[in-house]
């Protein structure tokens, strides 16, 4: 094929539904095992035959917009038509369509080897209006969600270049935080245009450290990064970008401790795969085993804790990091009877219970060094 301009979404033949049989099989794996699952669809950059530069890693500058101009129509019917598709072919729903990430960077270039395009906030406007006509030109309930910006300050920036209209066609705002200045920016944003906020993409490593399967240092920075982006940018919910990831150590590199989950990503198929759960796997659990949906966040005097109820009051969990080499004392008090479990992540310990007691009115832990832990208090009918 040759040429710019040979693709037509109406053509049956542009289509290939059997490709990426992989990646689609999660769609079935996440519908048959969970209960409620919140489906979003995302793009990292138009197809290359819609791009300036003919690459969906980026246009020759990584500041210039790599969608060639006058094709937000095009690649908005493009994203409808997938998303209409593959609810239809999977039997799921997707709540909110992402049509750029990281927009406003200069991270994206031809020469890159990730995905991902450059947008200007002007560019974005125009493809956020694009995308939410073609959604509904099909009939569908998927909302807008935008920008996934790369951080608070670049989303401060993204947003002030929005029109009016724009705004309100936005279902759902989206925010990474690679960047943490401006954080409490986004959140008033957010509330003030009454949409709801996620914090829609992390991961991290502790600095300077190499790819090490038992160093808590990572599982520390993770702990500390949500707890962080919870009390700042208070959002609906907090997503980890890539729970499994390669095996990074090798070929004379040092690697990295992304991922909550390592393995041989280069591995035969059919052969046996070594699968390693990392400390950051487990400090992920001390928040998301008990942070559970439908709580919502309750004001905390500490900076290195954080707290969520749920909406009878009858269950609290409290997740406090300690990064220090000395024991920390909790102190909470909350009316009323509890039974309270103490939950710890650190060099000896998975998210393990290491403690159960009632109390009335005064809570009162040890949070070990060098760990996260999180205090389960769930109300008793205990007479204090």
């Amino acid at each position: 094929t040759t040429g710019n301009d040979w693709w037509r979404a109406d053509d049956a033949r542009m289509w290939d539904w059997s490709a990426d049989a992989s990646q689609r099989w999660w769609l079935d794996a996440i519908r048959v095992r969970v209960k409620t699952p919140i489906y979003e669809a995302f793009s990292n950059s138009p197809p290359w035959f819609m791009t300036v530069s003919g690459k969906v890693s980026g246009a020759e500058k990584g500041t210039d917009d790599n969608l060639r101009p006058g094709h937000e129509q095009a690649f908005a019917t493009y994203l409808a038509h997938v998303v209409d598709e593959l609810q239809r072919r999977h039997r799921i729903a997707f709540r909110t369509l992402s049509p750029v990430n990281e927009p406003n960077t200069d991270y994206w270039f031809a020469a890159n080897k990730q995905e991902g395009a450059h947008w200007s906030p002007a560019r974005q406007a125009m493809m956020i209006d694009a995308s939410d006509a073609a959604l509904k030109a099909r009939g569908l309930k998927t909302v807008v969600s935008a920008p996934d910006e790369t951080s608070s300050n670049l989303f401060l920036d993204d947003w002030a270049g929005y029109p009016a209209a724009t705004r309100a066609r936005i279902g759902q705002l989206n925010v990474h935080s690679y960047g943490t200045l401006n954080q409490s920016g986004v959140r008033d944003a957010a509330r003030a245009a009454n949409i709801r906020l996620w914090m829609s993409e992390v991961d991290l490593s502790a600095d300077k450290t190499v790819e090490d399967f038992t160093d808590i240092r990572p599982a520390l920075a993770l702990g500390e990064r949500i707890v962080g982006d919870l009390k700042k940018l208070e959002p609906a919910a907090w997503v980890f970008w890539q729970a499994v990831e390669d095996d990074s150590a090798r070929d004379g590199k040092p690697g990295s401790n992304w991922g909550l989950i390592k393995m041989d990503l280069r591995a035969p198929a059919a052969g046996p795969h070594r699968i390693t759960i990392t400390p950051k796997y487990w400090a992920m659990a001390n928040f998301s085993r008990y942070i559970k949906p439908g709580m919502s966040l309750v004001k905390v005097d500490d900076v290195d804790s954080v707290a969520a109820s749920s909406a009878d009051g009858a269950e609290v969990a409290l997740v406090h990091v300690n990064p220090g080499w000395s024991p920390r004392n909790l102190v909470m008090a909350l009316p009323g009877a509890w039974r309270v479990e103490t939950v710890v992540t650190d060099a000896g310990h998975k998210a393990e219970t290491i403690g159960s007691a009632q109390a009335c009115g005064t809570i009162r832990a040890v949070a070990p060094p060098r760990g996260i832990t999180t205090l389960r208090l769930v109300r008793t009918a205990t007479r204090c």
